[in-house]
């Protein structure tokens, strides 16, 4: 008789997905969820295959959020750096020395 795999839990599934690049990570929870939809999965895997695809799912919106805020927080400091840029007065046009023509 075959044995069965040690079963793995979410959290050890997730700790070693944390290590793993954005671009390899998603293109296992697609290749799961595609066999999911197509059935493809035998009904003794299917509670493992499920478990991963929650794991990965919840690491890649961890990796989106992380990079949302450092992206944030770079925005923020160029805005900050960024003189303002005066408005210019309806009726004129800048040319391109920066000077307005009336």
């Amino acid at each position: 008789m075959a044995k069965k795999k040690a079963s793995r839990t979410g959290q050890e599934l997730e700790e070693d997905f944390r290590s793993w690049k954005y671009g390899p990570a998603k293109e296992r929870l697609e290749k799961l969820l595609e066999e999911l939809e197509a059935d493809e999965v035998d009904l003794d895997d299917l509670a493992e295959r499920v478990k991963e695809a929650a794991a990965l799912i919840r690491v890649l919106h961890e990796k989106l959020t992380r990079t949302q805020g450092e992206v944030d927080k770079i925005m923020d400091q160029v805005r900050q750096q960024t003189p303002p840029v005066p408005p210019v007065p309806p009726g004129e046009n800048p040319d391109s020395t920066g000077e307005c023509i009336v």
